[in-house]
């Protein structure tokens, strides 16, 4: 379900995953160096 690039490994950063049906985040993937993720409050 990702995009990919030319040629190159993959995308690189924040890749969120949404079920629009429910409106909800189902995953979130994190494929980059030094990207901070906040933590959740509930």
């Amino acid at each position: 379900m990702g995009i990919q690039n030319g040629g190159g490994p993959g995308p690189e950063g924040l890749t969120m995953m949404v079920d629009l049906d429910k409106m909800e985040v189902v995953k979130i993937l994190d494929t980059g160096r030094g990207i901070p993720i906040p933590k959740s409050n509930g």
